[in-house]
């Protein structure tokens, strides 16, 4: 929307992704005008300008509140700004008929389609009273309806596309210092397409913030410690490692305990790696088994998706918390059950998604006296209806009720592997100096680390910083102990140390163990943020949408604890999943395509839809291959609204058309074929250029080509290249938009399709370099087409996707 000074605001608007969710677009408030935001209002204030003195020629001196409009970024009108006409039917109808009378021989539903083909004769009389003429960027005017729509001449837009170099580096404004933390990944699992989602939003943002002109600094976050690192080194300790070398479990437990470190520690492990897999590979693979045998749900038949057996970690006053696998659950349990509760026990959960034993409908999130519960306690009286086999505790101090598969012998090798478990965690929590296991550990994560840093350098990511969640756990434990004295926080009998946060339900922050949960982590890395660099004017977050709730909990607590400021400038960035077209992606049951496997899919996906040239260097392929595959993985990514869901289709997102990062690179290229052939068999080209005389040219053609000749932006009147002047000018507009929509780059993705398809249709259309009338005409349209080149460019350098000038 404009207000009537012209200055462009943007109302908060909602956008619906489910019954459930909603995400609140922003506004950018504290962003003063610049030079484009400047450009913008100035062609908005001379159209209200030309609006008055029409008025004024039907003696209206009191001009209504109106807006002005631009058309939508896909290409289909070739207008620049409209005017709807209905504020000032009260006023003109006054001065002239502004009603139309349909024929009387018309049925009722015939004179509703009459009506609806006839200009608006109030639209008409205002259009026919603006001062055109006068007006050095207004082209034309035409009536659409109840619109006026105003054309820009095209000598206004080249000249301003045309200024000088720096078209494609404008800010917004006012320049901040900010923080954007993203990727996140755990260390001893496997990086794979589902972590890409996150690492291409996260980079957009910084391109986009830099392009701004902001202080950017880049950091990951990295969970180095936590139970999957406790599932993945059991499993390789008392499993992988005893079955390879006929070991018995005692052993290793022996030799965890003792002090004796073998040489080449690093090596002896790496020997374990199969030769089809990478280290971080195995480790995942580690994990995942590791998750398997430690499910108390495997060693039973469980014909219910989601209805769990989870441990019980907490007790609470209405309920307990409960963790299967790495994720607590909060479980309501009536008045009468809770004294059966007790810490360690194990209890039968339905999970949400699944089906409600009681009523039949699936488990949802639901609340009770402020607080949030997202799991359902299953007991025997639930089950007495389902014949099928399946385990469970019927209640949490009881012995374990067998309504089918598990027995003694499964009973006790699964306990006896929750001891090596345990065994393994209280190692972790304090690793003995000097031992295997310190050896173990160290070398396990640099694998993943080692990983990490190549997987960053291929997709072109680049980190100032990154943060240990082993770093920040003792600060963390400190601020909520500090806080439970104070009054702030509350502490029950038990030594758990949390807060009751009204709508935003209990927020627990140390366990009655004293072992602290992710949000007393994130408090104490908020905190660790501003320490090292100063003042903070945003802190964006990028994690995925299932921890919204979560991080409204951090702030509020982080303000709470007397950090307002802090809390304020804390951004989540939340984004919808992605998913195989089998369905969810999870670490914990192996069903994930790892990195390694993806970046060769693609590849040889790329070499697959290529035919080689002779005129192109084997290097230069190994380049192009890789650019076509970080652009299709970046763009397939980033094309659709970060809060919906994505399926990931390899195949789709690197096809050379379609709404694809290749089909847009593909027209990159195409333009710069065409601007190749100009300036090498085109006499009449070179002439123009006469500072390139000759020069040995770039491998890009860009606009500094140009800058010395005066271009007649008049001579390019065919449609179509008119259509595509007016897109190229909005360039600016479509980064406002992506700022102002909580980034939503998938608009600047769209955009840039637009301007793809846009320029194959020109092609097609006009044979540009044999079929132009003139000498400065061809010229015209070799400009037009660099300016269209740039801003291709620029627009997948703000998706953090780079170029190539051949394929």
């Amino acid at each position: 929307k404009h207000d009537n000074d012209g200055r462009i605001t943007m109302n908060q608007a909602r956008i619906n992704i489910d019954q459930n969710s909603t995400r609140r677009y922003s506004t950018n408030k504290s962003c003063t005008p610049s030079q484009w935001q400047r450009l913008y209002q100035s062609e908005e204030k001379e159209i209200r300008r030309m609006i008055k003195v029409a008025m004024k020629q039907y003696k209206i001196t009191k001009i209504p509140p109106f807006s002005l409009e631009r058309p939508p970024l896909n290409g289909s009108m070739d207008h620049s700004m409209a005017l709807p006409i209905f504020p000032f039917k009260k006023d003109m109808a006054k001065k002239i008929n502004v009603e139309l009378t349909p024929p009387e021989d018309l049925s009722k539903k015939e004179k509703k389609k009459w009506l609806k083909q006839q200009e608006d004769p109030c639209a008409i009389a205002i259009a026919a009273a603006l001062p055109v003429n006068d007006s050095n960027m207004v082209d034309r005017v035409e009536v659409k309806g109840t619109y006026i729509n105003f054309h820009f001449s095209p000598q206004y837009i080249g000249q301003v596309l045309a200024k000088d170099t720096n078209f494609y580096k404008r800010h917004f404004g006012k320049t901040k210092k900010v923080m954007v933390e993203f990727s996140q990944p755990n260390t001893h699992k496997a990086f794979h397409v589902g972590h890409m989602r996150n690492v291409a939003i996260g980079d957009a943002l910084i391109q986009q913030l830099k392009h701004e002109g902001h202080q950017v600094i880049a950091v990951n976050y990295i969970g180095d410690e936590g139970t999957h690192i406790a599932k993945c080194l059991w499993f390789l300790l008392y499993r992988h490692i005893p079955e390879k070398y006929a070991i018995d479990t005692k052993e290793i437990s022996n030799l965890l305990s003792s002090s004796m470190r073998p040489a080449n520690m690093p090596e002896k492990l790496l020997s374990l790696v199969p030769t089809h897999q990478t280290p971080v590979e195995f480790l995942g693979d580690m994990y995942s088994q590791g998750c398997n045998h430690l499910d108390l749900s495997s060693y039973t038949s469980m014909p219910f998706p989601n209805w769990v057996s989870a441990t019980i970690e907490e007790i609470l006053e209405q309920g307990c918390l409960a963790r299967y696998n790495d994720t607590l659950y909060q479980v309501h349990v009536n008045e009468e059950d809770l004294s059966a509760l007790s810490i360690g026990a194990i209890i039968g959960i339905a999970l949400p998604g699944s089906s409600n034993p009681i009523t039949s409908s699936p488990v949802k999130p639901y609340v009770i006296n402020d607080i949030e519960y997202n799991a359902i306690l299953l007991k025997k009286s639930h089950l007495k209806e389902k014949s099928e086999a399946i385990a469970f505790f019927d209640k949490a101090n009881e012995q374990l009720t067998v309504l089918g598969a598990l027995n003694d012998t499964s009973l006790d090798t699964y306990e006896q592997a929750r001891a090596q478990l345990n065994k393994v965690r209280s190692l972790l929590e304090d690793v003995p100096e000097g031992s295997i296991f310190q050896d173990l550990v160290k070398t396990t994560k640099q694998w993943s680390m080692d990983d990490f840093f190549a997987i960053y350098n291929w997709l072109g990511v680049k980190f100032d910083r990154f943060y240990f969640e082993s770093k920040v756990n003792a600060d963390g434990k400190d601020m909520v102990i500090r806080g439970a004295k104070k009054g702030v926080l509350e502490e029950n009998d038990d030594g758990m140390i949390g807060i009751h946060l009204n709508d935003l339900g209990y927020c627990v922050l140390l366990t009655s163990a004293r072992q602290g949960l992710y949000a007393t982590k994130d408090l104490a890395l908020a905190k660790q943020k501003m320490a090292d660099y100063g003042h903070l004017d945003e802190s964006y977050l990028i994690v995925d949408e299932q921890q919204i709730l979560h991080f409204k909990q951090v702030f509020k607590v982080l303000a709470l604890l007397g950090k307002p400021k802090l809390a304020s400038i804390q951004k989540h960035f939340p984004y919808g999943t992605v998913r195989l077209s089998s369905g969810k992606m999870s670490s914990r049951d192996g069903s994930i395509i790892p990195f390694s496997v993806l970046k060769q899919n693609l590849i040889s996906f790329m070499q697959q839809l290529s035919q080689k040239s002779t005129s192109i260097s084997s290097k230069d392929y190994e380049l192009i291959y890789h650019r076509l595959a970080v652009g299709a993985l970046k763009f397939g990514m980033l094309t659709q609204d970060p809060m919906s869901p994505i399926i990931f289709d390899l195949e789709s997102w690197s096809q050379p058309q379609g709404n694809t990062g290749p089909y847009v690179i593909y027209a990159y290229v195409r333009i710069q074929s065409i601007l190749r052939k100009s300036l090498n068999q085109h006499d009449s080209v070179r002439f123009l250029h006469p500072h390139l005389q000759g020069q040995s040219f770039p491998v890009d053609y860009h606009l500094e080509l140009f800058y010395d000749v005066d271009t007649d932006w008049t001579l390019l009147t065919h449609p179509t290249e008119r259509r595509l002047l007016q897109l190229l000018h909005d360039f600016h507009f479509v980064c406002q938009r992506v700022r102002t929509q909580d980034f939503s780059h998938h608009l600047l993705c769209h955009y840039l399709i637009v301007i793809s398809r846009m320029f194959s249709r020109y092609y097609e259309e006009c044979n540009i370099l044999n079929n132009s009338r003139s000498t400065n005409q061809l010229h015209a349209r070799l400009h037009l087409l660099s300016i269209t080149s740039d801003t291709i460019r620029s627009g997948l350098n703000l998706l953090g996707i780079s170029t190539v000038s051949k394929l």
